[in-house]
């Protein structure tokens, strides 16, 4: 893998209705602890706005050296365990390469 490239993670977690605040809970101080881990870019857990069940993970980060460390985390291991505990299920898991990155162009209004 060149140094251009980043390694993108795409994946879709389902909850039940009953479960999806304790979801949010946990993510919360994931991603926060997430963000400042050295090598990674970005880092979002968002809601599906066509299905309150689930959820959406988008990461970036710049090697694998630097997802290995974050998969071993204290932080990661325990957001692990709340999905398995409140029955949460991965509904895919994708692991993309990227290079080439370029910022898309937007309407100026759009822009913040």
């Amino acid at each position: 893998m060149s140094t251009s490239e980043s390694i993108v993670i795409l994946a879709s977690i389902q909850v039940s209705a009953s479960q999806r605040q304790t979801l949010i809970d946990a993510a919360k101080p994931l991603v926060t602890v997430t963000r400042a881990e050295e090598g990674c870019l970005d880092y979002e857990i968002a809601l599906d706005v066509a299905n309150d069940d689930r959820f959406v993970l988008a990461e970036r980060w710049t090697s694998e050296a630097a997802l290995g460390a974050h998969f071993q985390t204290a932080h990661f291991g325990a957001f692990v365990k709340t999905l398995i505990g409140i029955g949460a299920k991965v509904k895919s898991c994708i692991r993309y390469t990227a290079s080439g990155a370029k910022v898309v162009e937007l309407p100026p209004e759009l822009l913040d």
